[in-house]
């Protein structure tokens, strides 16, 4: 199994909500924008970004709307778009047959490539 999800550094008005959120990375139609590189960030934070680009092609533009939903009826820490994103960093690091290749686009676009052997 192959995945890839392209990374950028997010873009000036995207940085201005991350950092006014708390937050190190936010995932818009199926494209991780970080506040800083990608590379920077570990990858356990990089998988969970990598599940909610999942989620995003899997519930298609509604996703932001349900994430939303589930934010103000659970809160965060109980949201189960997060807890899902926890469940499948945690899983996929623990892999022992996880292999991870970042390469750069650009200047702000990199790409994450997570591939499981055998």
């Amino acid at each position: 199994m192959v995945i890839k999800v392209l990374e950028s550094i997010a873009p000036k008005p995207i940085r201005f909500l991350l950092k006014q959120i708390k937050m190190d990375a936010i995932v818009l139609f199926s494209r991780v924008y970080y506040l800083k590189e990608p590379e920077s960030y570990s990858l356990h934070l990089r998988l969970h970004e990598v599940k909610h680009c999942h989620q995003w092609e899997s519930y298609g533009i509604a996703f932001p709307f349900l994430y939303l939903s589930e934010l103000m009826m659970v809160g965060y820490k109980n949201n189960k778009f997060e807890l899902e994103a926890e469940a499948f960093a945690r899983m996929k690091k623990a892999e022992k047959n996880l292999y991870v290749e970042t390469y750069t686009m650009s200047n702000t676009d990199y790409v994450i490539k997570c591939y499981l052997e055998g």
